[in-house]
């Protein structure tokens, strides 16, 4: 969690005041979704479906 919180803030600080409450829920979302998707691939890696 501490990266994906480390990168918010980064984009944020590269935006500044293009960073709005909707451009910040819109890149959770993006984190949110590239971490599961991230866990999936490791877990069939895991269970040898790949």
């Amino acid at each position: 969690m501490k990266l994906v919180q480390f990168g918010l803030e980064s984009c944020a600080a590269c935006l500044g005041t293009a960073w709005t409450p909707d451009v910040q829920e819109a890149w959770t979302e993006a984190y949110a979704t590239i971490q599961s998707l991230m866990l999936q691939g490791a877990e069939s890696i895991n269970n040898g479906s790949i």
